[in-house]
């Protein structure tokens, strides 16, 4: 049996409300005159919501009331009026849908694991020992239907989903035909929920509909309200008073904790003749505001711990957010997260070594805006995570992957849940200072929500994975390191902030600079030409190299006959003309067993240029390499070397300037530079 599936079930949870819906507009001033079946559609819709709560506003955000919905469908004047009074639709009633404001939220176990019914239960209602549990009611229904004889109250089930993309549904007895309501996720758009009236029996042609659902089923109030699909027949004048549910009493309905903003609910109808339901057709009517934010807790906190406590080592994070809430029906439900921000700990960085064989996911490939499941690379999996939301059956299970770079936005993010029947897809960000490289995390939500999608939720675990090419690398230096956090709610209140610890306790000793140069030319004949190589060498663990100089031993000397320099604007963006091009550079980055060396396979070539005169010395070197790693791309890394050469001994000494330490925030950790000239 599949329980808990709703993450928002409380998809008719709205307040006080009349409205009358307009016919379509094809013909609506000739329907009475020409019946025929375009003419249906839905008459009016009738809501009320009632304090569950004494003393407790209906509207208050938070609480759990009880809510009442009464519907009807055009008749047609000119048919034969029934038992009750009423005439026939212009078509028999299949489908009636609600589009519910988000943030209205439903839990289906408040029901009780055990307590879903299944299809076969609901239909078995009148076989000995059949129909749904005593446990599964959630309300009362009475149906009307142009071919009933006459109008009972019939009880209304939760049901067993389905699957797929229902995620919930509720089920009734419309005098002897099984008529369900289902419950999906807008996750094309803001993630409220759809409620729908599904294939509504043909023969009963439905008329009408008022339906009450409870905030707390298994409240006491409720006992003398219980009753069987069978006892229905009879009107529940057998039902045994009082009847206890068999399970504690637990919040079902739960108003929005968003106050002060205007909302809306949709209604649509399609009929057996047209079964599609019309766009135009949907009617918005206006919902109460929900008040008394100012009555709603907020206080997340957050938990994050390193996977690698060893000083400047590749490293995942565990990264837990709690969102407590006190149990009960007398307590109202925290106010919902509605923006993310945490700054990590500076020293805490993004480790180049990740870039190796790392993908992007696009917004094509994510299927963003579409509810259907995400089709993202595994090579851009950046880490794992798990939403305990209390409405769903179990965790929510998803990932976090890279997103496709935007100038001025390298490191963008998704978070992704394709699970339980739904699609969550939020896009995100990692902000990187790019003087010190330190993290500033900011979840950005949707623009249609204005902010994370408004979903009950206890607890958010971020994984970001572990291994010799983690995303992140730790501080050089071993400390109690802070990350700073800040929570906005959907309440309109404070947000809370806050600082957790996170320790780097090994490898304290490590450090020093001891670097090894390595230098020569190829062939060891004297006064031949030859490649000349020099490779200089850190061990992972020390302090960075900054800087160079060498000199090279007497004898040594180049020609630089009929070889073009590379000068003024050109050196500058490092746009060399090819004939200058005297060598390569080789290099070494990250921290870790498995560095990354540039040039990558398959991207630009480095280049080493002669260069004229510059910082006073007769020529310089022009050395050129791509920052290209991975997905990412960001141009070329331009590093001027001036050349001097003592008048005396003809020995040269080469002086860099000194060598970016970052990336566009990513620190350079160097590990090894070839420069090999021709």
């Amino acid at each position: 049996m599949i329980r808990r599936r709703s993450p928002l079930l409380a998809a008719l949870a709205l307040a006080t409300l009349q409205l009358a819906v307009p016919g379509t507009a094809a013909g609506a001033d000739n329907c009475e005159k020409d019946p025929r079946p375009e003419c249906f559609g839905i008459e009016s819709v009738e809501v009320s919501l009632s304090s569950s709560q004494e003393g407790v506003p209906y509207n208050q955000a938070g609480a759990h009331p009880d809510l009442s919905l009464d519907v009807a469908v055009k008749q047609n004047p000119k048919s034969p009026t029934n038992v009750f009074g009423l005439h026939n639709s212009y078509a028999a009633t299949r489908d009636i849908r609600f589009s519910i404001p988000p943030g209205l939220i439903g839990d289906p176990n408040a029901i009780g694991a055990v307590q879903q019914c299944t299809a076969q239960q609901l239909i078995s209602f009148q076989e000995p020992g059949g129909g749904c549990p005593n446990g599964s009611q959630i309300g009362v229904s009475n149906v009307t239907a142009y071919e009933l004889t006459k109008k009972l109250p019939e009880p209304v089930y939760m049901m067993q989903p389905p699957g797929g993309d229902v995620v919930a549904r509720v089920g009734v007895i419309a005098g002897l035909y099984p008529t369900f309501i289902d419950f999906r996720v807008r996750s094309e758009s803001d993630y409220g929920i759809v409620s729908e009236v599904t294939n509504a029996p043909a023969l009963a042609r439905l008329v009408a509909i008022e339906s009450t659902f409870w905030g707390v089923p298994a409240s006491p109030a409720h006992d003398k309200e219980r009753c069987t699909a069978a006892e229905a027949l009879n009107g529940c004048k057998t039902t045994p008073s009082p009847r206890p549910p068999g399970g504690n009493e637990t919040p079902f309905l739960t108003n929005p904790t968003r106050c002060g903003v205007p909302l809306s609910v949709g209604v649509n109808a399609s009929s057996w003749a047209e079964p599609e339901l019309k766009p135009e057709g949907e009617v918005q009517a206006t919902f109460p505001t929900i008040i008394g934010c100012n009555h709603l807790v907020f206080g997340p906190k957050v938990e994050i711990t390193p996977t690698s406590h060893h000083t400047a080592a590749p490293t995942g994070l565990e990264m837990t957010i709690k969102l407590p809430a006190s149990p009960g029906v007398k307590v109202f439900e925290p106010s919902q997260i509605r923006y993310i921000r945490m700054d990590l700990p500076e020293g805490l960085a993004v480790n180049t070594d990740s870039a190796d064989g790392l993908d992007t996911c696009s917004a094509t490939q994510v299927k963003f805006e579409e509810n259907v499941a995400s089709q993202c690379p595994d090579a851009a999996k950046l880490a794992a995570t798990e939403f305990d939301v209390p409405v769903l059956e179990r965790k929510l299970r998803g990932a976090v992957y890279l997103r496709e770079q935007e100038p001025g936005h390298p490191y963008r993010i998704w978070i992704v849940a394709d699970d339980l029947g739904l699609h969550v897809k939020l896009p995100g960000e990692l902000e990187l200072d790019k003087e010190t490289g330190q993290i500033h995390s900011i979840v950005l939500g949707l623009p249609q929500t204005e902010g994370i999608p408004q979903a009950p939720l206890r607890e958010a675990k971020i994984l970001i994975k572990s291994g010799f090419r983690a995303p992140l690398v730790t501080p050089s230096a071993c400390g109690t390191y802070y990350t700073h956090y800040e929570f906005v709610p959907w309440s309109g209140g404070p947000p809370s902030t806050g600082d957790t610890p996170m320790q780097i306790d090994e490898g304290c000793e490590a450090g020093g600079f001891s670097p090894r140069l390595s230098a020569g030319s190829a062939d060891s004949q004297g006064g031949a030409f030859s490649p000349f190589t020099t490779t200089i060498y850190r061990e992972d663990g020390e302090e960075n190299i900054a800087g160079l100089s060498l000199t090279l031993p007497r004898g040594i000397a180049a020609s630089f006959a009929g070889i073009p320099h590379c000068e003024g604007a050109a050196a500058e963006t490092g746009a060399c003309p090819p004939e200058a091009r005297i060598g390569k550079v080789v290099a070494g980055v990250g921290v870790g067993p498995a560095p990354l060396w540039v040039p990558q396979p398959g991207k630009r070539p480095t280049a080493v240029y002669l260069g004229g005169p510059y910082k006073g010395a007769p020529t310089s070197i022009v050395a050129v390499v791509p920052k290209q790693a991975g997905p990412f791309d960001f141009g070329d890394e331009v590093v001027r070397t001036a050349v001097f050469v003592d008048p005396v001994t003809a020995q040269a000494t080469a002086q860099a300037d000194p060598l970016p330490q970052f990336v566009e925030g990513t620190p350079l950790f160097y590990r090894a530079i070839s420069v090999q000239l021709d």
